[in-house]
């Protein structure tokens, strides 16, 4: 992905350590979490597919319940823990806004991207039209395959599903590319990693991790920071 300079948009590797405490020591996590961060200025979600957007203006020593962060502190980072899904960064150069959403099936099928990008707008004054979206590693489509033809998706997942005689699989972020053009970002704006975690032997994937007790339990983290 192209991103402008004054931005620091990243993810962890296994290499790097599991970043949940849910799989892991907590010291052996905070370790791991100021490892890669490279400093002690961070503020780490805590999600649970729910639909609170947070504004945040200094570090915090607990995690923030929240979906998605959103800052204009130079220096601060923004930390998301995942494994398959989402991790979207959105910036806005004009205003100097940044936001690190959690976009999970779940949020998307709630409607979580068209309401993140409205409430930049709403509460940050932030033309859509302007926001560069970037997207972390996440599992695609190929990968995202259930065996249960029946299976049915919420009503935002469903027009996005290819089904055969044996398998359906979901397009998560083609939904995701719908959500945020129907409020107002450009396509040509939005980067999606080539990086797919079910297929990674480099990244934690929960998707392939309840199918296969061979690959590692637990959660990449996915930093982003604004530099002055």
């Amino acid at each position: 992905m192209q991103l402008p300079p004054e931005l620091t948009f990243t993810t962890s590797t296994i290499a790097d350590g599991n970043m949940s405490m849910r799989f892991g020591k907590k010291t052996a996590v905070v370790t791991a979490r100021d490892r890669f961060v490279g400093h002690l200025n961070y503020v780490c979600m805590q999600c649970d597919h729910g639909d609170t957007i947070q504004f945040v203006s200094e570090p915090q020593a607990n995690q923030t319940p929240a979906e998605v962060l959103i800052a204009q502190t130079p220096g601060l980072t923004l930390m998301l823990l995942t494994a398959d899904c989402l991790p979207t960064a959105l910036y806005d150069p004009t205003t100097k806004t940044i936001a690190l959403a959690h976009h999970s099936r779940q949020t998307i099928a709630a409607g979580l991207p068209t309401e993140t990008v409205r409430f930049l707008q709403r509460e940050r004054g932030v033309d859509p039209a302007r926001l560069q979206v970037y997207v972390g590693p996440h599992i695609h489509p190929a990968s995202y395959c259930f065996n249960n033809t029946e299976e049915r998706f919420a009503d935002r997942i469903e027009p996005f599903t290819t089904r055969t005689d044996t398998s359906v699989c979901v397009d998560l972020p083609a939904a995701h590319t719908a959500q945020l053009g129907a409020a107002g970002v450009p396509a040509t704006q939005i980067q999606y990693s080539a990086v797919d975690t079910f297929s990674s032997a480099d990244h934690f994937s929960h998707f392939e991790s309840t199918r296969d007790d061979r690959k590692p339990h637990g959660r990449l983290a996915t930093i982003l920071t604004l530099h002055q």
